[in-house]
């Protein structure tokens, strides 16, 4: 990857020696995005050419091509116009004008719209918007909303009566790569059009190899003693975490049952985030048919000329 070009700001690729000092501003912020999760920027670091910086109690991201870099919108607490301006200085240095800002939340938008009234242009982030739900729907699926969720359930239970969920760890790790490595051979992880699903399987390996320090949890679904499903998370914060990997097998409802009881077995929080449709209509119809309590939609700020 190209040397990112010099600036005011330190940016560095993220190390796990990080965890401890980002976790901590992520935490300070209430942010409720994937994007603050330090496990979620660990994996994903190098596939996106993340780096990032501290600068006041925030954590500031670049990301993106080297014709096409993005500056996130600062995550933390303290003086936040102060560390826009830091990062207008930095963009000035390096690209010699002020590129603007990304991955914003209706929030920030506000919060940037008082700060520079009317200095900026808005376009939503098509595919960037995560998907939160309360975790106790998920769990419980009340209501005639979820009836076709329960039936997905009702008949997993009925095709599959030996199946049981196991949480993840150094004794399911084996059974949850043996479901990662089948879904890619049944979904083309190599090849043509297979460049991001390989990513993905990759991201799962080093989830797996550094599980304890990124703090993740998650479960394997197996039937007859097979494992069938497999799903790996992280905390955001104490009320949300982030859903970094759901993979199924052919097995029917599969999927609606490891979504289950993922939920019925994490009860310390109040909210789950499945992150982004990544543009993909199938996948928003899929998101969308659980009902989210919220939808969090990104933006990216364009300094008007």
């Amino acid at each position: 990857m190209t040397e990112l070009k010099k600036g005011l700001l330190e940016f560095k690729e993220i190390e796990l020696e990080d965890v401890e000092a980002f976790t901590k501003i992520f935490e300070s912020s209430g942010h409720m995005g994937s994007d603050a999760s330090f496990a979620t920027m660990y994996l994903w670091g190098k596939r996106y050419g993340i780096k990032a910086a501290v600068k006041d109690g925030f954590v500031i991201k670049i990301f993106g091509e080297e014709n096409d870099k993005k500056y996130s919108y600062p995550c933390g607490k303290g003086d936040i116009k102060s560390v826009i301006e830091t990062i207008k200085q930095d963009s000035i240095e390096r690209y010699g004008k002020f590129i603007g800002l990304a991955m914003l939340t209706d929030e920030n938008k506000e919060e940037l719209e008082q700060l520079y009234p009317g200095e900026f242009t808005y376009e939503e982030m098509d595919g960037s918007a995560d998907y939160i739900y309360l975790r106790t729907n998920l769990a419980d699926l009340p209501g005639k909303k979820y009836h076709a969720k329960r039936n997905h359930i009702s008949k997993f239970k009925r095709l599959y009566p030996e199946y049981r969920f196991e949480k993840l760890g150094k004794e399911t790790f084996d059974d949850a790569l043996t479901v990662a490595a089948k879904w890619c051979a049944v979904n083309g992880c190599t090849g043509s059009g297979g460049e991001s699903l390989g990513a993905e399987y990759c991201a799962i390996n080093r989830a797996f190899y550094n599980f304890d320090t990124l703090g993740m949890f998650g479960g394997v679904l197996y039937v007859n003693d097979e494992p069938v499903a497999m799903t790996a998370a992280s905390r955001i914060n104490d009320k949300v975490c982030d859903v970094n990997f759901e993979k199924a097998l052919n097995f029917d409802g599969a999927y609606a049952m490891i979504n289950n009881c993922f939920a019925q077995t994490y009860t310390d929080y109040e909210l789950l985030n499945r992150e982004e449709d990544m543009g993909i209509e199938g996948l928003r119809k899929a998101k969308l048919s659980y009902y989210p309590e919220r939808v969090l939609t990104r933006y990216a700020a364009i300094p008007k000329e």
